[in-house]
């Protein structure tokens, strides 16, 4: 139970990191999200439904910070939304278990 309450932290602490990055523009930001929703990545990658699309996610927010360093804000932006639904759809997915 409470490495469960802990890997939610990490995947909230990657959500804030990361819109923080978004609106202030900080590409370091960006990538420390994209370390911090590595573990989940890992952790739907081993499982059928996302066996190669689990790994994509990490890679959303790294191509974001890249697309932050050149100035193309709302493409990062669309770069991090999957990312975002991912987690929000998780999160419903366990509430109604």
């Amino acid at each position: 139970m409470v490495f469960f309450n802990f890997y939610w932290m990490i995947i909230f602490a990657a959500v804030i990191l990361s819109v923080t990055g978004l609106i202030f523009r900080k590409s370091v930001l960006l990538y420390l999200a994209a370390v911090l929703v590595l573990p989940l990545a890992l952790y739907l990658a081993a499982t059928p439904r996302f066996h190669l699309w689990g790994l994509a996610f990490p890679l959303l927010f790294a191509g974001s910070a890249i697309l932050i360093q050149r100035k193309r804000r709302w493409l990062s932006v669309m770069l991090s939304v999957p990312v975002y639904l991912l987690v929000a759809w998780l999160m419903y997915t366990v509430w109604n278990q």
